[in-house]
């Protein structure tokens, strides 16, 4: 559990960068709604990251720890659907990457509908983020 423990951490950590990063991807911006569509592209491609990581890290592991024994060409038992297995999979979609998608858009929505209560927070004085700050 500490190995799965320390995984996650450090998946957590590697998303939070790449966010980061995605915005130096991004060009100049051109709009007031710029900060807003900047700082969805960054949740998303930090939500991608953690899920990208996590299924090669499992697709890993299943690689190195479930290997055929030498010379075994024998099938493996066949096995009908999980629902367990499903229901939690689903809940965990549904839980985590929808909801935190739909309330990070749709406060977006909200602030680009109500400009004059825009204030982000951590951002330049034109509410850039510091890295896409013009020179």
């Amino acid at each position: 559990m500490l190995g799965l423990a320390v995984l996650v951490l450090l998946l957590i950590a590697l998303s939070w960068w790449m966010g980061q990063q995605a915005y130096h991807w991004l060009p100049v911006q051109a709009s007031t709604a710029a900060p807003l569509v900047d700082g969805l592209f960054s949740f998303e491609t930090a939500i991608g990251t953690f899920v990208f990581g996590g299924v090669v890290s499992v697709m890993a592991w299943v690689l190195l720890m479930h290997r055929a024994e030498k010379y075994d060409e024998t099938d493996a038992e066949p096995i009908e659907g999980n629902t367990k297995l499903e229901v939690i999979w689903t809940a965990i979609q549904a839980g985590g990457d929808l909801d935190g998608h739909s309330v990070c858009a749709g406060d977006g929505h909200r602030r680009l509908r109500h400009p004059g209560e825009h204030q982000p927070g951590g951002a330049g004085a034109d509410g850039a983020h510091p890295s896409r700050q013009p020179r």
